[in-house]
């Protein structure tokens, strides 16, 4: 077994209930003929860690792990002890097991509905749709399957919650709904269990760094993570293998033939379970690091772009250069004081100054600025992407405002083709926006215009 490669601590000579748990589940037959898996028994095992008093341990649990590796198997083996566990908890148990889609939860939920029905009969289950439920006999287990909402768990006291891929579970549906229906419950626990998330993945996102900031362990979050390291290459097998805690030739060749099919963010997040700013973002991260470049422009830039949010609170400015051949460099500014962009805006004194419809409404400085429409903008969209793409856009290594807003953006289509979406980006644009603008300006400014010849 690969072991995590992040996880909280463990306080030395610490009791648990998973080798109990663990031979249960074993021998119940609910994974059928088959075992547990050394991660899973892993996972469990630190989950049910208990405290002096032989009471849980941790109040919540994460376990996330790159896709295809066993999730589901884990998470149906879990509850599936948990809801038999009345006697050992003393009072009945209440399972929620949601999911941003319903069927991910089905799908876990149903082979164990499937044994309910073997042991006790059909009416241990419901299988009404949106009322799907497990139910012991006296009812002293229940796991019900609720879709993500802002409904969910209203009207019920739990015992324990799964969230299933967690990190498209918006983190109010918990906070408001599913952490208040355990106030009442006694040792009550919430597992996340995902796959990695992005950057608007505000749910699994606090619940992790809340954990990684818990260094001697003395918190109630546990995390559990098998995860490739940030910086290594994700074309490479060993770098997989730190994802895969359960590594075989089988899996080596499956991820050999989806790292060809799918785009770089997708698969460093599914299969590498490494964060993302945003999985179905714009440019691939190894393409914008190829385009890194320390080479200084020089003189005045030909265009400088200014954009600002909806309420302008956040300002970006992007300065571009047309460089040897077709290269083009570009050098930005974002803070959310209009004051410092303008002012770095007119220390560089550029040919031409574009600013979006929403910075016109506002202009009052000297320097007589291009407004550039919104269809004008998406229209510069193409090129720009094209310029990325041929690794002929040079940006500074540390010009990390320029990083993330790129990294946030999501592409869009509309009938007049690709452009960058507000509604969809995974955290602020601005300075992204202002890239298109500038940069496709210059580009515009710098095509050659077709001959025209009299007869």
């Amino acid at each position: 077994m690969v072991l995590p490669r992040l996880e909280t601590p463990r306080t030395p000579r610490v009791k648990s209930l998973g080798p109990e748990a663990i031979e249960w589940i074993n021998g119940s037959g609910i994974l059928g003929g088959a075992r547990l898996l050394p991660w899973q028994e892993y996972a469990i095992d630190r989950s049910l860690e208990l405290n002096p008093d032989g009471t849980l341990r941790w109040k919540t649990c994460i376990w996330t792990v790159a896709r295809q590796s066993g999730k589901s198997w884990a998470v149906r083996a879990l509850a599936w002890w948990r809801i038999h566990q009345a006697e050992r908890f003393g009072e009945p148990q209440m399972i929620l097991h949601m999911a941003q889609m319903i069927d991910t939860a089905v799908e876990v939920w149903t082979p164990a509905a499937t044994r309910a029905i073997e042991l006790h009969g059909p009416k241990a289950v419901k299988w009404g749709r949106g009322t799907e439920e497990i139910i012991l006999p006296d009812r002293v287990g229940r796991w019900k399957l609720q879709a993500a909402s802002n409904r969910a768990a209203v009207g019920f006291s739990l015992t324990s919650a799964i969230v299933d891929e967690a990190w498209a579970v918006d983190s109010g549906i918990v906070h408001n709904g599913v952490e208040p229906a355990m106030l009442a419950r006694r040792e009550p626990q919430l597992y996340l269990v995902s796959t990695a998330g992005e950057a608007s993945s505000s749910l699994l996102k606090d619940y992790r760094a809340q954990a990684l900031a818990d260094t001697d362990g003395t918190g109630d979050v546990l995390l559990i993570e098998w995860s490739s390291p940030p910086d290594a290459p994700y074309d490479d097998p060993i770098t997989w293998k730190w994802a895969s805690p359960w590594w075989t030739p089988q899996r080596k060749a499956f991820l050999e033939s989806k790292i060809a099919s799918i785009p770089e963010s997708r698969f460093k997040a599914q299969y590498c379970n490494q964060w993302q700013q945003s999985i179905n973002g714009w440019i691939p991260r190894s393409l914008w690091t190829a385009t890194e470049s320390t080479v200084e422009p020089a003189g005045r830039p030909d265009t400088v772009a200014v954009e600002a949010s909806a309420g302008h609170e956040r300002w970006a400015a992007v300065a571009a250069w047309a460089g040897d051949g077709d290269q083009v460099i570009v050098r930005s500014r974002a803070s959310v004081s209009a004051a410092d962009v303008w002012a770095w805006v007119e220390a560089h004194r550029p040919r031409r100054l574009l600013i979006g419809p929403s910075v016109a409404t506002t202009y009052q400085r000297r320097m007589r600025p291009e407004i550039v429409p919104g269809e004008t903008a998406n229209r510069l969209f193409d090129p720009v992407n094209r310029l990325v793409h041929d690794r002929q856009l040079l940006h500074h290594p540390d010009d990390a405002d320029l990083t993330d807003a790129v990294g946030f953006c999501v592409p869009a289509v509309s009938n007049r083709g690709m452009y960058l979406s507000v509604l969809k980006a995974t955290g602020p644009i601005e300075a992204a926006q202002a890239l298109v603008m500038a940069v496709g300006i210059l580009l515009t400014a710098k095509a050659p215009r077709p001959a025209v010849r009299s007869a």
